[in-house]
């Protein structure tokens, strides 16, 4: 019995654009690129360092219309964003603007312009009041106002409803850090926050996530921290009894992560008949209606579903399940 092969080639281009390297120094730009380098020939992409302009920067530097400051210095971005107001209350001082129109655009433009200039600095509760002072001037002014009235009268929902900067940067980088919260707890199939629940053990894969690698690092050296989180912020997913987290070591749902993905998998209770005290096998699991577009190779059986099985299984005989994990009610994932 002979066997042949065939093989082609195939042409494909690639662009690489708006890429910059940031270094303190010469030398260690050098040493950037050289590993750079290194790497687009692993993978034969050609990279041209004579393409490269090097600009020495002593200050701030612009990527993205944001500047970024390699001495982590904020000064310069607040006179930006002092700037920015104040060309921006000049352009509206000389026109006929009623004081809606003038909210609207304070509101809608400005102040977006602002929130994304300084996704990168935070600035404090006074810094915000002060650089957003002349806003509130030319609005008291363009409304007959005096000088002296409270600036909160202009910010109240039934009033003027004025966006005030420390809140709009607020809610700006809470939402950030809530979004890499979920999005940490998602990828680690979690069914509450990181923030309540966190065991995975600090290794060479933790920088994927910053913030999973300072849980990690934190629990390693037996630094217990404990957050007092608002019930909304948990992030519970309900519907089942008994989570897999909860009888699982967090290292091993990562390790399974493509197959509990690709059924849903969250608690122990989707792998249960209706009454919660017997295994199913997987035919009946993947068979469920809810998995009808799943094309995942049905016949095969998934090593995580044997290594579950092994766990809770009364006996290797029995397809009932060890006392301590069946449901006390039933079960709702058929």
């Amino acid at each position: 019995m002979t066997s042949s092969s065939l093989s082609v080639d195939i042409s494909s281009l690639s662009y690489m654009d708006d890429v910059n390297w940031i270094a303190s120094s010469k030398e260690d730009l050098e040493f950037i690129l050289d590993i750079a380098d290194e790497y687009y020939s692993l993978i034969r992409l050609k990279f041209g360092l004579f393409h490269i302009p090097i600009i020495p920067v002593l200050g701030s530097v612009r990527f993205l219309d944001i500047l970024i400051n390699i001495f982590n210095s904020s000064s310069f971005v607040k006179k930006q964003t002092k700037d920015t107001i104040s060309s921006f209350i000049t352009t509206l001082k000389s026109k006929l603007l009623t004081d809606k129109q003038l909210i609207y655009f304070f509101n809608t433009v400005l102040m977006l312009t602002l929130e994304y200039s300084l996704q990168i600095i935070p600035l404090s509760f006074n810094e915000c009041n002060t650089l957003s002072a002349p806003i509130q001037r030319l609005l008291k002014s363009n409304s007959k106002f005096a000088s002296s009235a409270p600036d909160c009268l202009f910010k109240e929902n039934n009033f003027y409803n004025l966006h005030d900067l420390w809140n709009q940067l607020m809610q700006e980088f809470s939402t950030a850090f809530l979004i890499r919260l979920f999005r940490l707890q998602l990828n680690n199939r979690l069914h509450v926050s990181p923030l309540v629940k966190w065991d995975l053990p600090f290794n060479n894969k933790s920088f994927n996530n910053f913030i999973g690698a300072i849980f990690s690092f934190l629990k390693q050296n037996g630094l217990e921290i404990s957050f007092n989180i608002h019930k909304y912020l948990k992030n519970e997913i309900k519907g089942g009894l008994i989570s897999l987290d909860s009888i699982l070591p967090q290292a091993i749902l990562v390790k399974h992560q493509y197959i509990i993905n690709k059924f849903s998998l969250l608690f122990l209770d989707q792998f249960l008949d209706n009454k919660g005290s017997s295994f199913i096998n997987w035919k009946e699991l993947v068979n469920r209606s809810c998995y009808k577009n799943n094309f995942f190779k049905k016949n095969n059986v998934s090593n995580f579903y044997k290594l579950v099985s092994s766990l809770v299984l009364k006996s290797d005989s029995s397809r009932l399940v060890s006392q301590n994990y069946r449901l006390a009610r039933t079960n709702i994932f058929l």
